[in-house]
């Protein structure tokens, strides 16, 4: 028994050393616990991604122009949504563009197949623009999703790809959704447009769970949107 503790206990001091060496020197800013890493980009997978250019190929909805004509701070995401429609699952692919300097606040967003997102600007969480109210939860509205290995109805996220679109009759307790919107070739990717660092992608988590927690009995729930 002494020896099997010992044993124990140099195993977890392995751990935490493997895990001290393996830890970030320095995190990005934000309270997202994210590392440091950068992987290689185009990261390979969807041929919208495939190269630098791959975005350029196809239907191009540069949501500044007509017809969705997004200006800064403005609730985009009914215009969003409808550049995502239209743009996506076209043969010859298509491209959903934020240029550069473009700042707007959106609620949930579903993607399309053959779709390029490319943010060169930023799409930040709650298109209310205020965490004053509780309206500010229906921009994550409910959905049939996956939440800690578990088939639920919860909150849609920020960016989300399939979606649930007829339930079955009879539940069974694994996947209940008797018909999913699958995605295929799908690429999100920042760009500075001519030449300037990326784009930025904000659920605006922290704030949006304050609310939640509010309405709901004040909850302790954290999480990203």
């Amino acid at each position: 028994m002494v020896a099997a503790a010992r044993l124990l206990r140099l195993l977890l001091a392995l751990l935490l050393s493997a895990a001290a060496r393996m830890a970030p020197a320095a995190l990005p800013p934000g309270r997202a616990p994210f590392g440091s890493v950068l992987l290689p980009q185009p990261v390979p997978g969807a041929a919208r991604g495939a190269t630098a250019e791959s975005w350029r190929r196809g239907k191009l909805c540069d949501v500044s122009r007509p017809p969705f004509s997004l200006r800064n701070a403005s609730n985009g995401t009914a215009a969003l949504q409808l550049a995502i429609d239209t743009c996506g699952d076209l043969p010859d692919g298509g491209t959903v563009l934020v240029p550069r300097g473009l700042v707007l606040l959106t609620g949930s967003l579903w993607l399309r197949s053959n779709l390029t997102l490319r943010v060169e600007g930023a799409l930040l969480g709650t298109a209310t623009g205020s965490m004053a109210t509780a309206a500010s939860i229906a921009d994550a509205p409910m959905v049939y999703t996956r939440r800690n290995s578990l088939m639920v109805t919860a909150h849609a996220g920020l960016i989300n790809g399939g979606r649930c679109l007829r339930m079955k009759r009879q539940p069974t307790g694994g996947d209940d959704c008797a018909e999913w919107r699958k995605l295929s070739n799908v690429a999100i990717e920042g760009g500075g447009g001519d030449g300037g660092s990326g784009g930025t992608l904000d659920g605006n988590a922290d704030d949006w769970y304050k609310v939640f927690a509010k309405r709901c009995g004040n909850l302790r729930f954290r999480a990203a949107i």
